[in-house]
């Protein structure tokens, strides 16, 4: 499957190239466990829906979301997309958790840690590409904090992500 090709419409390339770098086999066969469990949205209950169709779906929310302009959206994309990578990864390894149900905090910083590894060298080759939208970017998801950063920017993007950012 070429991710890439089922995202919403993203005009800059340096954030379909991030995708494309965060995304490696591992960890779209993560995302392609079917979602299960009361963590998992009314949408993903059935078996054929996974953390990747569910991060899909929440990717084209977010483009849509009213508030944010023009270039915001294609973070957004990408932002909706990546922010379950550590919970992924997570459930991957541990397919009887249930998120919402049983974890402790000790697992809940195992699933950012695994976060911050999966996106630490994609970020740093998207900030190298387009340093405001890496720095813009890592701040939404919150693993890098820059304080050039317009916070109203982060603060509607964030926004638009809605609660997937503390995924």
């Amino acid at each position: 499957m070429n991710l890439l090709d089922h995202l919403p419409a993203c005009a800059n390339k340096s954030l379909r190239s991030f995708i494309a770098d965060v995304f490696d086999k591992a960890l779209l066969a993560a995302y392609s466990i079917p979602a299960r469990g009361a963590w998992a949205p009314e949408c993903c209950q059935s078996a054929e829906h996974s953390l990747l169709g569910w991060s899909l779906q929440m990717s084209k929310r977010a483009r849509r979301y009213p508030a944010l302009h023009a270039w915001e959206r294609d973070v957004a994309v990408a932002a909706a997309l990546v922010a379950p990578c550590g919970l992924a990864g997570y459930l991957h390894d541990h397919p009887d958790r249930d998120p919402v149900l049983s974890l402790n905090s000790e697992e809940r910083e195992e699933i950012v840690a695994r976060r911050l590894v999966i996106l630490d060298a994609p970020l740093r080759r998207l900030r190298s590409r387009d340093a405001e939208c890496g720095s813009t970017l890592g701040a939404v998801l919150d693993v890098s904090g820059d304080e050039e950063l317009d916070r109203q920017q982060v603060a509607r993007i964030t926004a638009a992500i809605g609660f997937m950012a503390i995924l």
